[in-house]
């Protein structure tokens, strides 16, 4: 695995958070009565450090 393999996904977040939303769209979705939404770029982040966290098993506490 190289390091453009790691950090591509990473320049997928701002897309992400444009269209699908983020915490400021989860805010106004719930003002608005829909308890069931989430924040797709939190859950983008997560399953993206999650998965580079799995790459490198000698390192499991990552800086960030």
């Amino acid at each position: 695995m190289n390091l453009f393999t790691a950090l591509h996904p990473y320049y997928k977040l701002t897309y992400i958070k444009l269209s699908w939303g983020g915490a400021e769209e989860k805010e106004v979705e719930i003002a608005a009565g829909n308890l069931d939404v989430k924040d797709w770029h939190d859950e983008a982040n997560k399953l993206i450090k999650n998965t580079v966290r799995s790459a490198i098993p000698f390192r499991r506490e990552l800086p960030y």
